[in-house]
């Protein structure tokens, strides 16, 4: 089994594509709340987070500022399935 070194971040409406590798992460934790796009309505998209085992609450914190980063950058139409992130240093 996997042990997931950092975040991952799984768009919710895709979460079908990708329950195989959600499922399959043996050491990982999941962050409670879904990740809205900052931009608000119309955009409807929402991310779930993995979370290596032993993530703070403070690098949770990163985790989520870095999936906010990336989803103010793109157009809501372009918001990747998965985004993947290494550990804050």
């Amino acid at each position: 089994m996997p042990i997931l070194y950092g975040a991952i971040a799984y768009r919710e409406d895709l979460t079908p594509q990708f329950q195989a590798e959600i499922d399959s992460w043996d050491l990982a934790k999941t962050y409670p709340h879904p990740i809205a796009c900052p931009k608000g309505a119309p955009c409807d998209k929402t991310y779930g987070l993995m979370l290596e085992v032993n993530a703070s609450d403070e690098t949770a914190k990163e985790y989520i500022d870095m999936v906010l980063a990336n989803m103010e950058r793109q157009e809501c139409s372009k918001h990747a399935g998965r985004i993947r992130m290494n550990p804050p240093r």
